[in-house]
């Protein structure tokens, strides 16, 4: 089944702060983009489609979506970019609980500046992101992102590498 994916206009981030060696630039694209679930007891992914009465079985939504420009950062905000934005702001979350639940007297753990930032709400990461002069991607955009024009299922490729998980 193709679906055509409506977009929402987005804010977008400040030009100015475009940095190519941190970000990507994306050109206007139309791709497909496909969407595996599996069909649960409450409904799937898409409630418009027919209903799986077959419980675990992948279901495949393939949309088409057109994409503007846009840029995006080659990777995910880090646990010493985020300390950077809590520093220069005193950013308190408006929710406590988890909040950075895996750092210690607000510092992330050793070793693991390059990570990904973990245990942050939508709340917080909107916070870093108007900080930093950029917004969050759309669920399209981050799928596009991570897929890649290749249609990887994985961002490195096609194959499962443990070693490039956040575990």
């Amino acid at each position: 089944t193709h679906q055509t994916a409506k977009l929402n206009k987005v804010i977008p981030a400040r030009r100015k702060d475009f940095d190519s060696k941190s970000m990507v630039e994306i050109p206007p694209t139309t791709v497909l983009l496909t969407t595996t679930v599996l069909s649960r007891e409450v409904g799937s992914y898409e409630s418009q489609l027919p209903i799986q009465l077959s419980l675990n079985t992948p279901i495949c939504y393939n949309r088409i979506v057109s994409f503007p420009h846009f840029a995006a950062d080659i990777t995910p905000v880090t646990n010493k970019a985020y300390h950077e934005f809590m520093l220069a702001t005193h950013y308190t979350p408006t929710t406590r609980h988890n909040f950075l639940n895996h750092w210690k007297d607000n510092q992330y753990p050793a070793g693991k500046e390059n990570h990904p930032v973990v245990w942050v709400d939508i709340t917080d990461a909107r916070a870093y992101c108007q900080w930093a002069g950029k917004r969050l991607p759309t669920e399209e955009e981050w799928q596009f992102i991570a897929q890649g024009f290749e249609n990887n299922i994985y961002p490195w490729g096609k194959e499962m590498i443990v070693q490039n998980c956040n575990a």
